[in-house]
């Protein structure tokens, strides 16, 4: 997308390319960047953020609290929050809240049924009809809770 746009037609490509292959450049998440600007990781912390994204992406749409998360137990709170942030920066976690992300993928599920919903007219998508949706997925356990009448402005998607 976004490459082939800002680039002469059949240049940007492989002008990537050769700068992966040459090290000149990696890739981290959505980004691009200097191969020595991407921040290395301890081993140990390589375990820790791939239990993060994995807990969120178990946790579907009820994601908790970072300190929340079993894993938490395992790091001090800053660290688990420096984490966290490298995991945003990667596209990994999409955050939310104050300590609360979502994973990418169930993001981006959430915003497909959000935009299917918004297909069908203006004005206002209730809550109802999106935890409907996700409950169908069968990846939400929300069932039963009260929410306030939320709604989605279907113009905002």
């Amino acid at each position: 997308g976004w490459l082939e746009r800002r680039s002469a037609k059949g240049l940007g490509r492989p002008l990537l390319e050769r700068l992966l292959t040459g090290g000149r450049v990696r890739i981290l998440g959505q980004y691009v960047c200097l191969a020595e600007f991407a921040p290395a990781l301890s081993a140990q912390d390589e375990r820790l953020l791939s239990a993060i994204v994995a807990e969120y992406l178990e946790t579907a749409f009820q994601p908790p609290r970072l300190e929340d998360l079993a894993i938490a137990r395992q790091a001090n709170r800053q660290r688990m929050q420096r984490l966290a942030r490298v995991a945003e920066a990667t596209g990994q976690l999409v955050r939310i809240q104050e300590d609360v992300y979502l994973h990418a993928d169930r993001e981006r599920e959430l915003r497909n049924v959000v935009r299917e919903l918004a297909a069908g007219g203006p004005g206002f998508i209730h809550h109802s009809e999106v935890e409907g949706r996700v409950l169908a997925l069968g990846q939400c356990r929300c069932q039963g809770r009260e929410h306030g009448g939320v709604g989605y402005e279907a113009s905002r998607l």
